[in-house]
């Protein structure tokens, strides 16, 4: 693992619809990302009922995203999504071989 995957952070979030977000990474990449993909069907589900998904803020020092809720995300799961997002699928297939496999 490189120093990058280990320090990715998420440097601004915005919610661009009530079911779109859109990310900006520490390292210039900027990806839109749908809410149910981002944060799994329970999760996304249970914020858009409660009308809280577009309350979203930047977590601490930008780990993750975080709701008033006390509901979170880490960056580390987010940024497989956003390699989904932009058809790397090859790459978050190899990120997740290498996180399992130390």
């Amino acid at each position: 693992m490189t120093a990058q995957d280990r320090m990715r952070q998420i440097t601004s979030v915005q919610v661009v619809t009530p079911d779109l977000l859109r990310l900006v990474w520490n390292d210039g990449t900027v990806v839109l990302l749908e809410g149910r993909a981002a944060l799994g069907d329970a999760l996304y589900r249970k914020l858009a009922a409660d009308g809280a998904f577009t309350a979203v803020t930047l977590g601490d020092w930008g780990h993750g995203l975080a709701w008033p809720s006390g509901d979170e995300v880490g960056a580390d799961s987010l940024w497989l999504e956003t390699l989904s997002a932009q058809g790397r699928d090859d790459v978050r297939a190899f990120v997740e071989w290498r996180l399992r496999n130390g």
